[in-house]
């Protein structure tokens, strides 16, 4: 029998084709990345008391642990095979790697900063919550909910709250505007949209995102990725909006099912309100609710909400008289620094109980040094 040398068909035994596969090997410079990973992975943060590669994983990687093991196969120069074997493009994985090493430590100091806060279900946090609810099934792109604080409103803190509150419901994403959001000349707008876009991208987890393919490209990218499941953007310090931000903000929610909570200062607010009126027009038209924390809040309608939110930071027993200590710093700690005042003064008071009234007074005064806003004489000392 004649073989027809056109024919294409491999005849190779197993063993042959095994001899021919060559095992993909990383350069030095990658092995090094790999290896800060596997060392990053053998690290332990209490209460942990051994290295947990499966809990490093589900709180950094956007992957599981098995396949974190898989991948870090390829430094065992016993195995046959690796991750890196199965996937199409193994450089732009090592890439993907690279960049994970690189915001690891800012992922750490994250998580430490998460672990450390108490989420109190503040009735504002709360309002905001249901008002995300009812923009889950929203048809309209008025799924816009804005958190308007003074300092010390708890807004970064309200971002841990949504992130643990629906965290089996919505992906969310956390993000933090920053001063090179909005350009400072006119020939740093196009490097401004890029931080923007790239910000956001990373907070959703995007990583190595083609810069090459131009803004529309990436901002292309963004809305196939929020179209794929339901997501919830909050975006903290929104002072630093630009008018390029705001019109993002306006194309997710036309183009995908994003819910967006946008939190600022007053001050923060009017401004970009003012500054770029016509855009900021297109975002309040969207906007489904919002949730203000404000002097005004203590209106006699509204105090026993904000003295019961004050209650949540303080033990049972923390004072002689509950309702007129309480009552008092919340008057005092509205006239600055709110949630962060009455969070001050839980710890100045942690080891007292039962409370008379001017040690209460003595720590709100302590509290307001603290954060270099003692003003003479202006401590209101209401009667009990």
């Amino acid at each position: 029998m004649t073989l027809d040398p056109t024919n294409k068909t491999n005849h190779n035994t197993p063993e042959e084709n095994m001899s021919e596969f060559k095992k993909w090997t990383p350069t030095d410079a990658q092995r090094e990345v790999l290896l800060a990973l596997k060392e990053e992975s053998e690290k332990f943060e209490p209460p942990q008391t051994r290295p947990n590669v499966e809990q490093f994983c589900r709180d950094y990687a956007t992957f599981s642990a098995g396949k974190f093991s898989k991948i870090m196969d390829v430094l065992d120069v016993k195995r046959d095979r690796s991750y890196f074997d199965d996937v199409k493009n193994p450089e732009a994985l090592m890439d993907e790697l690279a960049d994970w090493l690189d915001k690891l430590p800012a992922m750490r100091l994250a998580r430490e900063k998460r672990t450390g806060l108490k989420l109190h279900k503040l009735s504002k946090f709360r309002a905001v919550a249901v008002a995300v609810r009812e923009c889950v099934n929203a048809v309209s792109a008025d799924r816009v909910v804005k958190y308007i604080c003074p300092t010390g409103g708890s807004k970064t803190t309200l971002g841990h709250y949504l992130q643990a509150e629906f965290k089996n419901e919505l992906a969310v994403a956390l993000v933090e505007s920053r001063e090179a959001w909005r350009p400072a000349t006119r020939d740093q707008r196009q490097r401004a949209k890029f931080t923007v876009l790239l910000d956001i991208a990373g907070a959703f987890g995007l990583r190595n995102v083609d810069r090459s393919q131009g803004v529309p490209g990436i901002e292309d990218e963004l809305i196939k990725y929020c179209t794929q499941t339901k997501r919830l953007l909050f975006i903290d310090e929104a002072e630093f909006f630009s008018a390029y931000a705001l019109n993002l903000v306006k194309l997710l929610l036309n183009k995908s099912r994003v819910i967006i909570v946008i939190a600022c200062t007053p001050r923060a607010h009017a401004k970009w309100n003012s500054w770029y009126a016509d855009e900021a027009d297109q975002i309040s038209r969207r906007t489904h609710a919002v949730v203000s924390v404000s002097a005004d809040d203590l209106h006699e309608d509204v105090i026993k909400h904000t003295i019961a939110d004050a209650a949540l930071f303080f033990p049972t027993g923390q004072f002689a008289n509950a309702d007129a200590s309480l009552k008092y710093i919340v008057e005092q700690a509205w006239t600055f620094g709110h949630y962060d005042t009455i969070a001050r003064l839980a710890k100045l008071l942690e080891k007292t109980t039962g409370a008379e009234r001017q040690e209460v007074e003595d720590a709100v005064g302590k509290a307001l040094k603290q954060m270099a806003k003692e003003r003479a004489g202006s401590l209101r000392r209401a009667t009990t």
